[in-house]
């Protein structure tokens, strides 16, 4: 059996530190409709109905439309950091207006 010098295990356990903290961070998105929307726009972050919030996109997306979306609630919002305009407004008639009845947050990002 070999023996493991100290750097070696120090390494080992560096790297599965690294390993564990690089996870995936999950939120869920309560409305259907703006999840559904969110995986239209950034589907590598999004699994069903749950927002990966350590995704690049989501720090970095810039815009975000969500017109007409039947959309009540922005939950989920706050994680994009990035974010310079949102457009969650109903800017022409239609079937599906939205109807929002919270952002979902209190206080809004910087940008």
């Amino acid at each position: 059996m070999k023996k493991y010098t100290l750097n070696g295990l120090i390494l080992i356990l560096i790297c599965l530190s690294a390993i564990s903290t690089s996870r995936a961070q999950y939120f869920t998105i309560p409305d259907p409709n703006f999840a559904a929307c969110l995986d239209t726009i950034i589907p590598s972050a999004m699994m069903g109905n749950q927002l990966d919030t350590t995704n690049p996109a989501v720090k970095t997306l810039r815009i975000i439309n969500v017109e007409n979306r039947a959309i009540k609630t922005l939950t989920g919002i706050q994680y994009f950091t990035g974010l310079t305009i949102l457009d969650c407004g109903n800017g022409r008639s239609t079937l599906t207006p939205n109807t929002l009845t919270s952002l979902g947050f209190t206080v809004l990002p910087a940008t």
